[in-house]
Formats: C-alpha cells, structure tokens, sequence
C-alpha cells in the first residue's frame, strides 16, 4: 500500500506555550476518526513527543487520523478543568485543520498513560456530550479512576502536609487540601474520578493495567471494571500480571492491548 500518510509537527492550537500538537492525517477526501494520544507525567510533567511514532504507525497502519497534543500542568493556577478544556481546544482545532487539509473526522478515541489515561477517561465520560468530535471509545493504561481510593493515597501521612499527592490534589481541585482533606472534600476529588461520570451510555473502554503497579493501584483498574460491568458498558479488562506502572513485563498483554486498540480502530472508524 502506498504510504499517503502526511504529518505536520507541532501546531499551535491555542495561546498558551503548552498549546501545541502533532497530527497526522490520511489522504484527501477521507472521511474517517481520530486516535489522539495524552501524555502521562503526573499532570504536571511529560511531552507528547513520546507518541510521534505511534500516530506515524496509526496512520499508516489504518488510514485514520492520529494526534497527541500537549497540555497545560496542573499548578496553583490550573486545574484539572482547565485540562480538559486544553482537550476541547484541542479537538476543535483537529476537526477544522483536518477539513482545511481535506479530511472529515466523525469521531475520536482518546488513549494515554497514567495520567493520559485518566485524562482520557475523564474528557470521554464527562464530555461525551460536548466534545468538538464526538469520543466513541477510550483506552487507558494504568490511568487513576478514583481519586479518593485509598491505595491512591499510599505515600501520604497526617504529618506530610505538602506531600506530592496531597499536592497534586490541591492544584487538580483548586482546593487546599491536606491528607485530612481529603475525606472532607470526597465531592471534590470524585468530581475529577471518571468513575463518577460512567453511565450506560459511556462508550466502550479498554483498560490496560499492572497487578503490580506501585504508582497506581492495580485497585483503580477493579473499581473501573466494576462500574463499567454494574452499568452494562462494553470494555476490555487486560490486566498485566508481571508489569508494575510501566507495564513492559508482559509482552503478549500488550499485544493483546494493541490489538483491541487496532480493532476498536477499523470499527468505529
């Protein structure tokens, strides 16, 4: 097959510094979706640069669009809201730069790591409704899905204040919390979950996570499970029984990963 796959590297989607993305677009006068790959990094570090091969691979693989954009880091001045936001912006600039450039999206997955992966499932559950392209499945690795789980809350203790989680939670709600905080702002945290957005008109989910992750309890993954199962949601649950957050120790899990991700591909698209 000829490669007709065109990419187009870092283009400003907003005002901010952080407003840029990647995306690679199949032939003129296709009619297709888009995979838009998140980053990981805590909310507050990492890059999309990391996905530069896979939208390559993505586009020529299956001939639909790909992306992976950056976003804003969460700080004392940006919450998990305004990430979301930073993904509308985001989609709305794909829909139109791919028209002008002869390609007409329907529809979107959305796909990350860590917090890429709860950004997907967030913006996919939450603004199912509102997005620019409409999502029609997700896919997540090791993403967070309940904010006040208490294996989310491992490394924080009554006398660590300002311990990394409790300020992560802080800048993503806009609330001052500390480890106390966090039983009385319940409402705060499950309002940035994605389990608290999952109903039976979620759209199908893949979820991809480690038995041993150190970062992210394997719990996380369950409790998403659960919902998705009690709601009647279509989703694959592949768990990697050797891999911790990096999941890199169980191969075939992450050719079965792809494969689902492919297949959800060639489906909705």
């Amino acid at each position: 097959m000829e490669n007709t796959a065109r990419y187009f590297e870092s283009l400003a989607y907003g005002d901010h510094p952080r407003h840029i993305l990647d995306i690679c677009l199949p032939e003129v006068g296709k009619t297709t979706g888009v995979l838009l790959y998140i980053h990981g990094g805590a909310w507050y570090l990492g890059d999309k640069d990391g996905y530069r091969s896979h939208i390559k691979t993505v586009c020529n693989d299956l001939g639909c669009a790909a992306a992976c954009m950056n976003y804003r880091y969460i700080s004392p001045d940006v919450t998990m809201y305004d990430l979301l936001d930073d993904i509308t912006a985001a989609l709305a600039f794909i829909k139109d730069f791919s028209a002008q450039n002869g390609v007409t999206l329907t529809g979107s997955i959305l796909t990350g790591a860590s917090a890429g992966g709860h950004l997907s499932l967030l913006y996919a559950y939450a603004r199912m409704d509102s997005a620019p392209i409409p999502p029609v499945a997700v896919a997540d690795d090791c993403g967070p899905t309940d904010l006040t789980d208490d294996g989310y809350f491992v490394c924080m203790k009554p006398e660590e204040r300002y311990s990394e989680i409790a300020k992560l939670m802080r800048w993503s709600t806009g609330i001052e919390m500390d480890y106390h905080g966090r039983k009385r702002y319940e409402k705060e945290l499950l309002a940035i979950s994605p389990i608290s957005y999952v109903c039976p008109e979620s759209v199908p989910t893949i979820i991809n996570h480690g038995k041993k992750d150190s970062i992210v309890s394997y719990r996380n993954a369950e409790i998403l499970a659960k919902k998705l199962t009690d709601c009647g949601v279509e989703h694959v649950f592949n768990p990697y029984p050797n891999s911790d957050h990096g999941l890199d120790k169980d191969p075939d899990h992450a050719n079965y990963a792809k494969e689902m991700l492919y297949s959800y591909i060639r489906r909705f698209f």
